[in-house]
């Protein structure tokens, strides 16, 4: 590898100790993010999970037809079952430990992403992959998921993707993985109304299996037919309120210019970054159908990464193209990563793909370190927009609210 070397493979104990100090860093920041910005007072949505899920709980006539009930868009039978346990368990509702469950929980996702990586890229220096991954999930852009315990829902959908993805995607039929990739694909549908889009990715790897090949396996063919059987009862569980009809997309150039919004993420207002960011994926793709082609099996695994992250640009350019003038809202910003995570390391894995007229050891070491170097300023960029945009004003309402409760006048508090 002509990234910075490291051992043949990394031993599994090496690797773990830098998925504890991963885990550590994010956890840490999202926690840090909390106590300088959480409110002990429940935000937005919560007052309506209160009204429609706890009272009815608390009173004493909840029924597991709620449990499933819908939620604007979704099915948050997990977020729900999660809110319900640390409630009981604690003995009281207090969103501040709400928020810090799901540090760990965005944690344990960022970790088992690592893992993925660190497997499919052939188990090779985990200890690069950890520091490429720390800003993506340090740095506080996605903060609306940290403060709002309701967003747990973001978690568990890219949990049950990672399950998805290396289960059923890479999975033999009929073995415990894929058994376990296609329960994680149901599972999904009950997380977002999105998380049907885990399953779509993956009958879109098969496809592109088919396609190399040209001809589709008998063990793809049962994916495949396994991953649509799962998207027919997501697409009937889908919800429409009423009211989120003026966020939609009500023009093609509305959706176009969303989705270009949504692509060109972490910049704004720069069109021009999205041929920069996709460049890496586009010739990874070019390159995966040459014959030969030394790395299907990490290759694979970063398109289908892309192409989940791609449609879900897609489906916000869709829903909510009405939604954010200058940038994405912050809550989504953990699904659009997921596309420049997929082409950065794309970018690490070119050099190793024989790339025609060869590929000079200087560039294959530098080049991905440009381009994450250019990632992370745009990183750095969203998140101070972030915290100048919406973490300072949701701490001056929260501290408004407690002085309010003390007693305090609004002037006073602020």
């Amino acid at each position: 590898m002509t990234m910075p070397t490291s051992p043949p493979n990394d031993s599994f104990r090496h690797f773990v100790l830098w998925l504890a100090a991963l885990f550590l860093v994010v956890a840490g920041a999202q926690l840090w993010v909390v106590q300088l910005y959480g409110s002990p007072l429940p935000m937005w949505d919560q007052w309506f999970e209160a009204d429609w899920f706890f009272r009815p709980w608390r009173e004493g006539h909840l029924t597991w037809v709620q449990f499933f009930a819908p939620f604007n868009e979704h099915r948050i039978l997990f977020t729900r079952l999660l809110d319900l346990a640390v409630i009981r368990l604690n003995g009281r509702w207090e969103p501040m430990l709400q928020m810090t469950v799901n540090a760990f929980i965005h944690a344990g996702f960022v970790c088992g992403l690592a893992f993925c990586l660190w497997d499919f890229l052939g188990r090779k220096n985990g200890w690069f992959i950890c520091i490429l991954l720390a800003p993506f999930y340090a740095l506080p852009y996605a903060a609306e998921n940290a403060l709002w315990p309701m967003n747990s829902q973001q978690y568990f959908m890219s949990l049950c993707l990672l399950a998805t993805l290396a289960g059923l995607g890479f999975g033999k039929p009929g073995g415990w993985r894929w058994w376990f990739g296609l329960a994680a694909a149901f599972m999904g549908l009950f997380t977002m109304a999105s998380g049907l889009l885990a399953p779509v990715a993956v009958a879109g790897l098969m496809m592109l299996r088919a396609v190399k090949h040209r001809r589709l396996e008998r063990g793809d063919l049962i994916t495949l037919v396994s991953s649509l059987a799962v998207i027919g009862p997501g697409l009937c569980l889908r919800a429409t309120p009423d009211f989120d009809r003026p966020l939609r997309a009500h023009t093609l150039m509305e959706f176009t210019a969303a989705l270009l919004r949504n692509l060109e993420w972490p910049f704004f207002r720069a069109p021009e970054m999205v041929c920069l960011i996709s460049l890496p994926l586009i010739l990874l793709l070019a390159l995966y159908f040459r014959r030969g082609f030394p790395e299907p099996r990490a290759a694979e695994f970063l398109l289908a990464l892309g192409l989940w992250s791609g449609l879900q640009s897609a489906a916000l350019a869709y829903g909510r193209a009405n939604y954010g003038e200058i940038v994405p809202a912050s809550r989504y910003m953990d699904v659009l990563n997921i596309f420049v995570i997929a082409s950065l390391f794309a970018a690490v894995l070119l050099p190793r793909t024989g790339l025609p007229g060869g590929f000079p050891v200087w560039a294959g070491t530098w080049l991905p370190l440009v381009f994450a170097g250019i990632i992370f300023f745009g990183l750095c960029r969203i998140s101070q927009i972030v915290v100048d945009k919406l973490l300072i004003p949701t701490r001056l309402s929260g501290t408004t609210h407690r002085a309010a409760e003390s007693g305090i006048g609004p002037a006073a508090a602020v």
